[in-house]
């Protein structure tokens, strides 16, 4: 129950914004809260990514996609990675460094691995897509997140650096949905991604 003071008037605590609301939840349930936002921002972005390339049509394929790019994107790794590179390092460069040369790779390709196992195919279909799309992934990959990810990590608090990610992985889903769903679809596929994305936190 909100307080009266003296003259009647209600002493009601101010309304804190949905900014301030999300801020706390980061610090207060940071696992439940970059959960929800890495399944949310993904799902998202795998629906934009369907709707673009079947002309507008949101059906039961599109719906299936985005779920499953949500499932695999919405676990936050970076919730545990962001603290071990601060661990290893407090200087912006080095972390990033790192952070491109073995946590970019690794989760690329646990992104093509387990994407591909949601859609059914077998290790040998994996390892053809692996030795096809892995490579120009990761390049591509090094044009956008190194400087996302030093920008990251030198004004972004260490309790949002995996919802600052997410923000730019919306975007790299859809890039993956787009360039690598076409190499597919000559195969038989459904469209979708070869890698898909793990957001994560950008992973």
């Amino acid at each position: 129950m909100a307080a009266v003071s003296i003259d009647g008037t209600c002493k009601c605590p101010p309304r804190r914004s949905m900014g301030e609301q999300y801020s706390e939840a980061l610090i207060t349930h940071p696992l439940k809260t970059k959960t929800l936002t890495s399944f949310v921002l993904s799902a998202l972005s795998a629906i934009v990514s369907k709707l673009h390339a079947n002309g507008g049509k949101l059906n039961a394929d599109t719906i299936g996609t985005a779920l499953r790019m949500a499932l695999l994107s919405c676990p936050p790794y970076s919730h545990f990675w962001y603290p071990i590179l601060d661990s290893i390092s407090k200087n912006p460069i080095i972390k990033t460094i790192i952070d491109q040369l073995f946590w970019r790779p690794l989760i690329i390709a646990y992104s093509f691995v387990l994407m591909n196992l949601l859609k059914g195919k077998t290790w040998k279909q994996i390892s053809d897509t692996l030795n096809k799309d892995y490579a120009p992934t990761v390049k591509a990959a090094w044009r956008v997140w190194p400087a996302a990810q030093l920008l990251n990590q030198v004004v972004v608090p260490l309790h949002m650096r995996t919802v600052s990610m997410d923000l730019v992985s919306f975007f790299w889903d859809m890039y993956l949905t787009l360039a690598i769903a076409p190499t597919e679809k000559g195969d038989g596929d459904d469209g979708e991604a070869g890698g898909g994305a793990v957001s994560g936190g950008g992973g």
